[in-house]
């Protein structure tokens, strides 16, 4: 735990620092996610979760394949972390309108509006807890933006509100 907020806090530094590089080759996006989501089940099996993968695509694309891993290992662990026991969670890999999109889909705590625009801000935390125990110092989803970004895409959360579960959505340029 103590790691991995010091890792988060020296990738802060890098990215804010713009020190951080990209060692950029090509990847087929479905083989990352099938790693990252075989990796997490383990997490998942212990909340008695069901974590699904769907792909519907096969892109291969530009990326530097660890901080791709970093970025969707990040959004799935956060999933199962705020994710109640016994619900599920659907990892979808799909085109969406000539982009390339991941949607992390959850059954867990939601999303208010006012988190929802705080969502990838700096040392935020926001008003849904872990269903784990587990706390952060708030860093985590702003790399993850960031990470994003560098490789060109988006990321945005989408929630109906508390306890309707959240959609966490990244789109890549099609290449």
């Amino acid at each position: 735990m103590l790691l991995n907020r010091i890792n988060n806090r020296l990738q802060a530094s890098l990215i804010e620092s713009g020190k951080i590089s990209l060692n950029y080759s090509l990847t087929d996006l479905s083989v990352i996610l099938r790693e990252v989501v075989f990796t997490n089940r383990f997490l998942a099996k212990e909340k008695n979760q069901q974590l699904d993968l769907e792909i519907m695509a096969h892109p291969v694309m530009r990326m530097d394949r660890f901080r791709m891993e970093e970025i969707f290992d990040h959004l799935i662990n956060n999933a199962i972390q705020f994710t109640p026991f016994g619900k599920n969670i659907q990892v979808r890999l799909l085109e969406h309108q000539g982009r390339i999109r991941v949607e992390i889909e959850d059954q867990g705590q939601g999303l208010s509006q006012a988190d929802q625009e705080r969502l990838f801000s700096r040392y935020v935390r926001l008003s849904t807890q872990s269903s784990g125990g587990k706390s952060s110092i708030g860093l985590g989803l702003s790399i993850t933006k960031r990470l994003v970004e560098l490789h060109g895409g988006q990321i945005w959360a989408s929630s109906e509100g508390r306890h309707q579960g959240t959609t966490f959505i990244v789109e890549f340029e099609k290449f």
